[in-house]
């Protein structure tokens, strides 16, 4: 399979406000706890004296209209003053409370990219002789859950959705839903073989990193013959120059696995460390079989 040409949509919009075959793995330098949390409170600290540092971004995907797990992680978020919230797509589906989950991003000026829960409930709002009905799907979680946001969403919301693009920049990266090598479908970058097309378009973009939602797992990639080809499930990174990385975030509101936690990443964009995150919320959250 080849890597198209062009990103998604032909356009990035800009924010303003499993083993490699080939190739030598080498590690990230990973950050040692003391330094990455000094780092990050003198971030925050350089960022109220209005030094005018790079923003430190939470990246929040796979909501899945959770709202106690998206609770949870913008409690965490707000305590350590992150500058910035960006949803990685799927604010709904699913669950049950997609408005209270939609209302409470806006109002707190997220940022996010379209998902493909939103682009399903766009579609059935648009052309709804094209999905299965209310009544057929009672049974079926992925319907069941886009008919609710439907029915609970007010037209703010959904325009707010609607207006939503495939791919955004953000200081230092991009985000996207899916995989960017996928043209108009959702492909998912679940090894290195998929990640190498994303990868590549990255490269040729001028994209040195891209974090992705939709798999609902924390990992990452890079390309043969560049550090840390192999994805790895560590928290704290900071990214080599001249290397393209995909990273998956995670999940707020269905993390696959057997860790039933929200799970989501911090992007310091200033000094270009990623870090993965979980917030204990008992078990209030159904793990994702791989199927889901």
């Amino acid at each position: 399979m080849r890597a198209p040409d062009s990103l998604p949509d032909l356009v990035v919009t800009k924010n303003r406000k499993r083993k490699s075959t080939c190739g030598t793995i080498l590690p990230f330098r990973h950050v040692p706890e003391d330094l990455r949390k000094a780092g990050m409170r003198d971030h925050v600290r350089r960022r109220r004296m209005g030094q005018g540092t790079m923003p430190l971004i939470a990246l929040l995907p796979d909501i899945h209209a959770n709202l106690a797990a998206l609770t949870a992680v913008v409690g965490e978020v707000e305590r350590l003053g992150v500058d910035r919230i960006v949803c990685c797509g799927d604010i709904v589906g699913y669950g049950m409370e997609p408005a209270a989950c939609v209302r409470m991003l806006r109002e707190r000026g997220a940022t996010s990219v379209l998902g493909n829960h939103e682009a399903m409930m766009l579609l059935a709002m648009r052309q709804p002789s094209q999905v299965p009905s209310r009544e057929a799907s009672r049974n079926n979680p992925v319907w069941n859950g886009i008919h609710r946001a439907l029915e609970e969403l007010d037209e703010g919301d959904v325009s707010w959705l609607a207006s939503l693009p495939r791919v955004l920049e953000i200081p230092g990266a991009i985000v996207a839903h899916a995989a960017l090598h996928g043209g108009e479908g959702w492909p998912y970058l679940l090894d290195s073989k998929h990640a190498r097309l994303t990868l590549d378009l990255m490269k040729r973009h001028g994209h040195a990193i891209g974090f992705f939602g939709h798999t609902h797992r924390q990992e990452w990639f890079s390309l043969p013959g560049d550090p840390a080809n192999e994805p790895r499930e560590t928290s704290g990174f900071r990214l080599d120059e001249g290397v393209a990385y995909a990273v998956t975030t995670g999940s707020v509101g269905r993390p696959r696995g057997s860790n039933p936690n929200p799970t989501w990443t911090l992007w310091d964009s200033e000094r270009k460390v990623f870090e993965f995150r979980s917030e204990p919320v008992g078990n209030s959250i159904r793990p994702m079989s791989v199927s889901d």
